[in-house]
């Protein structure tokens, strides 16, 4: 089934944190630093809900104003730094490159994510809040974390 293709990527994914987490000597909760297998982990997630749904959306929680955009094409997926969504071009996505994927575009995610970054900042525990309810929203649609080194 194509949904298993989603699932595998993803346990792959957790597979590849967590062994990431035992080789790294200097940290006993992070993963290693530039960590290739991981990295590629995420880009198979990302291949695998495009082969599964046909699209891929990416999407970031904290946006940037002042993420640059970059004019020339050198064949990687621009980074979107103040973008809360958008479709996955098929380029090969940089590191850190977005914190999710979707399979479809959800506007309520987006709105949800362009309101925290609107709203005026009250406390940790507010915007953890916020944070968290995003986050929910991300798994009850089908989206996947990507943990980037």
């Amino acid at each position: 089934m194509l949904q298993d293709k989603v699932e595998d990527a993803k346990n792959k994914h957790v597979d590849a944190f967590l062994d990431s987490i035992n080789r790294n000597e200097n940290c006993d909760d992070c993963p290693g630093e530039a960590d290739d297998r991981l990295n590629e982990s995420c880009r198979h997630v990302i291949q695998a809900m495009f082969d599964t749904h046909g699209e891929a959306w990416l999407g970031n929680i904290n946006l940037y104003e002042d993420g640059h955009q970059p004019e020339d094409d050198d064949g990687f997926e621009p980074p979107h730094r103040n973008e809360a969504m958008w479709l996955w071009s098929g380029k090969r996505v940089l590191n850190f490159g977005c914190v999710f994927v979707l399979p479809k575009r959800n506007e309520t995610i987006e709105k949800m994510i362009l309101s925290r970054r609107d709203a005026r900042y009250l406390s940790g525990e507010e915007d953890c809040r916020r944070i968290a309810e995003i986050s929910k929203a991300i798994k009850d649609a089908g989206g996947i974390y990507l943990c980037w080194s």
